[in-house]
């Protein structure tokens, strides 16, 4: 886990991050083709967000998801809005970015079905 020192800190969470990254990167791959998306794993910032820490910058490793079929726009809404349990990534650069730093193993299972049924629902078919 975490070191004592907050250098130490962000090498471990950084390690984590990386594995996480490439544990979602493997279950989309499983189920996304290249006629939908193109998948990489991608060194991003992320923010603390407002408070205390409104400008701190957070390095973090995404999985980018650039559209072959479908959109950005379009896949974000899908993974909100239709799903039970909703899915959040952000969108840059007509990109949507799952952030490995924010989510949990127990999360790419979900995360994988969320996008299978986007393109599912864009191709006019059922999930498989």
């Amino acid at each position: 886990r975490a070191t004592a020192s907050p250098e130490g800190t962000w090498q471990v969470n950084e390690r984590l991050a990386r594995e996480r990254a490439e544990a979602l990167m493997a279950a989309l791959a499983e189920r996304v083709t290249p006629e939908q998306a193109h998948l990489e794993i991608v060194e991003e910032t992320g923010r603390a967000g407002g408070g205390s820490l409104p400008m701190c910058d957070i390095p973090t490793f995404c999985v980018r998801m650039r559209f072959t079929a479908g959109n950005a726009q379009g896949c974000e809404e899908h993974l909100q809005r239709n799903r039970d349990v909703p899915v959040i990534g952000r969108i840059k650069r007509e990109c949507v970015l799952f952030d490995a730093r924010t989510i949990t193993e127990e999360d790419i299972p979900e995360i994988a079905c969320a996008v299978v049924s986007y393109f599912a629902a864009i191709e006019g078919r059922k999930e498989s």
